[in-house]
């Protein structure tokens, strides 16, 4: 699975760059968004603006999207519109995400922007592959990836850690590959971990992850009567 869809990565030498304190390196902004036409099926789209992104959608007539009504800037008339509810709605509706998802058939154009500065991320999810996706990033994705919710467990992570309390997962079903848009508010960076590698971030700054990824929310500093050690 690749954010660069019809666009090959960079070389492995230009993904990361050596830290300036020495130690290991560190990876590299992504400094635009994805160029070109980017194609799934008998959809295609662009993404323009430099500043505020814009998502250009022209679909075909087999491949539909769904996606959360309010990003929508224009769209044809001649498109078929539906609307359904999400899965975990409640969840959703606590965490002050959309209840209600949206969903266009073409053929026909139509266009997204979360209205906020940024970069886009385009995902080509494999069939069987599942990504896990931060609350409020989500644009747009392909109807043959279905969608499926998790909550982040411990109260205190919801209230203090900014993970937020829902998680979005997105899974691709069938025998083709599917499209997820997301919007990265800033620069997006991208970390490939190794097997049994770790990286501490700050919980509010990450998009997205494989669904291989593990992730748990531990302290900066551990309070003296949170240490059990015993004492010496």
């Amino acid at each position: 699975m690749s954010q660069w869809a019809n666009n090959p990565p960079p070389p492995t030498s230009m993904e990361y760059a050596p830290s300036v304190f020495g130690g290991g390196r560190v990876p590299r902004v992504e400094t635009h968004n994805p160029t070109g036409v980017i194609r799934c099926g008998d959809l295609s789209l662009t993404i323009e603006g430099q500043l505020v992104p814009v998502v250009d959608v022209m679909l075909g007539s087999q491949l539909g999207i769904y996606f959360e009504h309010h990003i929508v800037l224009w769209k044809d008339p001649a498109l078929t519109i539906r609307m359904s509810s999400w899965k975990g709605g409640f969840q959703r509706f606590l965490a002050g995400i959309p209840i209600f998802q949206t969903q266009a058939n073409g053929p026909g154009n139509i266009a997204f922007s979360r209205d906020s500065v940024g970069q886009i991320v385009c995902l080509k999810v494999d069939p069987g592959q599942t990504v896990k996706v931060r609350e409020h990033q989500f644009i747009l994705a392909t109807q043959n990836v279905s969608y499926g919710v998790s909550v982040f467990p411990g109260a205190s992570n919801i209230l203090f850690a900014r993970t937020g309390l829902v998680i979005d997962t997105f899974t691709c079903n069938g025998p083709h590959e599917g499209l997820v848009l997301l919007h990265g508010y800033g620069n997006v960076f991208e970390r490939v971990l190794q097997p049994g590698e770790a990286l501490d971030i700050e919980p509010g700054a990450w998009l997205w992850s494989d669904a291989s990824v593990s992730m748990q929310v531990r302290g900066v500093i551990q309070m003296p009567w949170t240490d059990r050690r015993p004492s010496t």
